[in-house]
């Protein structure tokens, strides 16, 4: 199953994929991070967590959003 991810094709396995794979294959920016979602519901993407391939999916089956956003974090 191949999912577009900021404009790039990314090819996920019908096994899914782990969030390292993810994360490496938008290779975002200083300050950015990678999250998921569907709608105005947004779920960061975890180094080291697998992603199903049904996780990957929203309703009815349409792929979920994959993009960068700021990294909002206080330190």
């Amino acid at each position: 199953m191949a999912r577009i991810v900021n404009g790039r094709l990314v090819d996920v396995p019908d096994g899914g994929m782990y969030g390292d794979d993810l994360i490496d294959s938008l290779n975002p920016g200083k300050g950015r991070r990678i999250v998921m979602g569907s709608g105005i519901k947004v779920e960061t993407v975890k180094r080291g967590e697998k992603y199903s391939a049904d996780r990957l999916r929203g309703r009815g089956g349409k792929p979920i959003m994959v993009k960068e956003m700021p990294d909002r974090t206080k330190g």
